[in-house]
């Protein structure tokens, strides 16, 4: 989206490929780290004032890796065999046995590729 004011303009562009947003003024805003132009993303991994002491990480990044941290928690602190079936089962974080099909799509892109956009079929 561009903005155009009285005596100036911004860019504001989000695409959810990339993950994030991008934005840029025409002039440096006042401010500790401020640019003209920025490409952050707030959805992978940001700090926020929830009310309480400090600011608390938030955004699918952060949840991706406290996901693992605690899967590894509980492997180790069970039945491993038994966690890690219901971790598979859960499908959330990705495994050898939840995710095989990935490689087999990969591998299928790659084939096409090679063979100048043959169409491959797969077994899922």
């Amino acid at each position: 989206m561009y903005c155009q004011g009285a005596e100036d303009g911004a860019l504001l562009c989000h695409s959810d490929q990339y993950r994030g947003l991008k934005y840029s003024y025409t002039e440096k805003p006042d401010g500790p780290g401020a640019t003209v132009y920025t490409e952050p993303s707030p959805d992978y991994f940001q700090y926020v004032d929830l009310g309480g002491p400090g600011l608390q990480p938030v955004g699918y990044g952060y949840r991706s890796i406290e996901q693992i941290v605690m899967a590894v928690i509980r492997v180790n602190g069970g039945d491993a065999v038994r966690v890690l079936e219901e971790i598979d089962a859960a499908g959330i974080l990705a495994t050898p046995q939840n995710s095989a099909h990935n490689e087999r799509v990969i591998e299928a892109a790659r084939e096409s590729v090679r063979n100048r956009g043959k169409e491959v079929r797969i077994g899922l």
